[in-house]
């Protein structure tokens, strides 16, 4: 009963962030990107091309060039990936094609805010399907095609090269400016989905050698409430044994930490590296 239930919580977890995701896909391009001439990347990228250049409706061609895509995917790739990636890019092509009908609001006053509102609901959209385990098809479906065949190649590298094709391309049919207003919305929805996909979970993991471990697992224990890790440890060329602490913490911490460290035990060697935690984790009941 336990299992079921999960599995039905699971499921409408996805499938609302499928649906706001993808509204908020459709909405950047028909709102931001499709009435200031400019592209973002992917097919998205390309529709903005050809409903400019007056081809054809970009909700019609973001479907079609899709459809292909989609069928490789479901084909190559995961079964779960595909199926989402489906639904997301079916919606974004069904919302587009709603916000058309009926005429939904376009802003066109201000170009630079407009690729970064667009950057923003990109990012957050992106993030959205992406944390739900799909895609909004298009790039991301050729990179990870390309990846299954070729492991060592990195997703956001080829992204990132058929995007530069696709903005580049842009050229043919807007101004200069519009390759700048389409960087700019690709920095903002990169740094978008980054921050929606931590949710604040980035940080430092704290690594000090110390010869006072007592002392600065204490200091350190009531100004953080975090629990870390102590090794005793002994340098490779070196038999005096020393006390290794770990310590996971929230980033912006790095100032904090060194006041204790240089007060506790101004001898003691310690580094920072960018970490990332999935849970709550290490956070000490302030009742013990």
């Amino acid at each position: 009963m336990k299992q079921t239930k999960r599995k039905a919580v699971i499921i409408i977890k996805d499938s609302v962030a499928i649906l706001v995701g993808s509204f908020l896909s459709a909405f950047a391009l028909h709102s931001f990107i499709i009435p200031n001439d400019f592209v973002s990347g992917g097919v998205g990228g390309i529709s903005a091309i050809l409903e400019n250049a007056g081809i054809i409706k970009s909700y019609l061609s973001y479907y079609l060039m899709n459809i292909p895509l989609l069928v490789a995917a479901l084909i190559k790739l995961r079964k779960e990936f595909a199926a989402k990636t489906i639904a997301s890019a079916t919606l974004i092509s069904v919302i587009m094609g709603l916000m058309e009908r009926f005429d939904f609001f376009r802003f066109a006053e201000d170009r630079l805010l407009s690729a970064v509102y667009a950057g923003v609901l990109f990012g957050v959209s992106l993030g959205m399907i992406y944390e739900r385990g799909g895609s909004t098809g298009g790039s991301e479906i050729i990179a990870n095609l390309i990846i299954k065949k070729y492991p060592t190649a990195k997703v956001s590298r080829l992204i990132m090269v058929m995007d530069i094709i696709i903005i580049a391309s842009g050229l043919a049919v807007f101004d200069g400016w519009s390759v700048v207003y389409a960087l700019v919305c690709a920095f903002v929805g990169e740094r978008a989905m980054a921050v929606y996909i931590d949710k604040g979970r980035t940080g430092g993991m704290y690594y000090i050698i110390t010869d006072k471990p007592d002392g600065l697992c204490r200091a350190l224990n009531q100004k953080f409430c975090r629990q870390g890790i102590r090794l005793e440890a002994q340098g490779s060329t070196a038999t005096t044994q020393k006390t290794l602490i770990k310590l996971f913490l929230p980033a912006g911490k790095q100032h904090s930490v060194r006041e204790i460290v240089e007060r506790e035990d101004a001898n003691s060697f310690g580094f920072v590296a960018t970490a990332h935690t999935s849970a709550k984790g290490n956070k000490i009941d302030e009742k013990e």
